[in-house]
């Protein structure tokens, strides 16, 4: 199973004076393995845009790899995206919705975020 996380970053080039705001999809493994890293977009598109319009996400919906995706509630959920549960109810979505907080967090240890 493969986390995806999408994180703001400021890059602020050394020689200049303006800061630019970008946004960073990084996809990793179980395993804390960077699967994929995309960082094209402004700040301001929103996470599912940049999903939705990746290459992976394509290839995800051609059938071309074998595996699911985590998100978090900013994505849509789909048959390769899992989202969790908005308003889960006692037992298995609450069950679920804890054991893909824990999974998702990969992501954010493996950037140190």
């Amino acid at each position: 199973m493969l986390e995806e996380n999408v994180k703001d970053c400021i890059i602020v080039p050394s020689s200049a004076s303006s800061v630019i705001l970008c946004t960073v999809k990084i996809i990793c493994d179980a395993a804390h393995i960077i699967s994929n890293v995309e960082a094209k977009w402004p700040g301001s598109v929103h996470d599912a845009r940049i999903y939705r319009e990746s290459n992976l996400s394509n290839r995800l919906q051609r059938g071309e790899f074998d595996g699911l995706l985590l998100g978090d509630r900013g994505y849509p959920c789909q048959p390769r995206l899992l989202t969790p549960y908005p308003d889960p109810e006692p037992g298995p979505q609450q069950n679920f919705n804890r054991a893909h907080c824990r999974t998702r967090a990969r992501v954010e240890m493996t950037i140190h975020c």
